[in-house]
């Protein structure tokens, strides 16, 4: 490498470093500015708002710790104990008034005579039934979790519309939410006979005939048993004058699995895509 090329690097690696160096400390900026808040409201006595909070965080671990738990999420998850501390008259003043707040609103924090970093205090106040994990790790553990019951992630795009209850629909700018009703593998309710329903996205432009052949693209995961099975949409708000007992729309029937001939299976993931056949064809299909 020659100098300047060497000089280059450096520079970029520089900016890269200051880059980094903004960004953390903008975010250092930000949380103290949501602790100051949070503090504020406790020592405000708003004691039915802080219970709620205080409810919430532990609503919240406790629903982090089942995720964990049930899908065998590898976040590095596991109970700690959590600190404040002061290093001045002022902090030690605020910290005795968050411990009182606490103690009003039914957390439990107590005042100790360590910490388990090296930092000069004077005081510390220490939250049990805390965790540490990584929230990233947890996140995509989620995700794939998700993924792997049959959920679809849609990423870069705008949510325009969302229906329902149970099930939920959900239309984004890049892909409409629909259902795809079978017999995936031939798992059916036994005893009511009805199918399951698997939640699906349109991944081509819908209403075009993709590659100029009569169907559409969904993206969801799919298996043998599945073909023939109806792919329909929730209309977002069904006509006063519609007749129809079930607000759904047919839009087509689910064919096959797409995948890629040239694909190296040692490298490559499956598309994870579909064929489904549109349902203004399914007559010229079936006569």
């Amino acid at each position: 490498m020659t100098a300047d090329s060497n000089a280059a690097g450096f520079r970029h690696f520089h900016d890269q470093l200051t880059s980094l160096k903004e960004t953390l400390l903008n975010m250092s900026s930000k949380a103290e500015e949501r602790t100051d808040i949070a503090v504020e409201a406790l020592m405000n006595r708003d004691k039915e708002k802080a219970k709620l909070v205080a409810q919430a965080a532990k609503d919240a671990l406790q629903l982090i710790a089942e995720h964990v738990s049930k899908f065998s999420i590898q976040c590095g998850y596991s109970e700690a104990n959590g600190y404040l501390f002061s290093q001045n008259r002022k902090e030690n003043n605020e910290l005795l008034s968050v411990h009182e707040a606490c103690r009003d609103v039914g957390i439990e924090s107590e005042f100790v005579e360590t910490l388990p970093v090296d930092f000069k205090f004077d005081n510390v106040l220490m939250f049990k039934h805390q965790a540490k994990f990584s929230p990233l790790d947890y996140i995509q553990g989620l995700a794939l979790a998700f993924e792997k019951a049959g959920g679809v992630i849609r990423q870069n795009c705008r949510v325009n519309d969302v229906n329902g209850n149970e099930p939920l629909s959900v239309e984004t700018t890049d892909g409409m939410s629909v259902r795809i009703v079978g017999f995936p593998l031939g798992f059916h309710d036994t005893l009511h006979h009805l199918p399951v329903v698997r939640q699906a996205v349109i991944a081509s432009s819908f209403g075009l005939r993709f590659q100029g052949q009569g169907y559409f693209l969904t993206d969801a995961r799919t298996h043998r048993g599945t073909s023939g099975a109806p792919v329909v949409m929730r209309l977002p708000s069904p006509p006063e004058d519609d007749d129809q007992e079930l607000p759904w729309r047919l839009l087509g029937v689910h064919s096959a699995r797409l995948d890629m001939k040239t694909r190296d299976e040692q490298q490559d993931e499956s598309l994870g895509l579909n064929c489904a056949w549109y349902a203004d064809i399914l007559l010229t299909l079936t006569t």
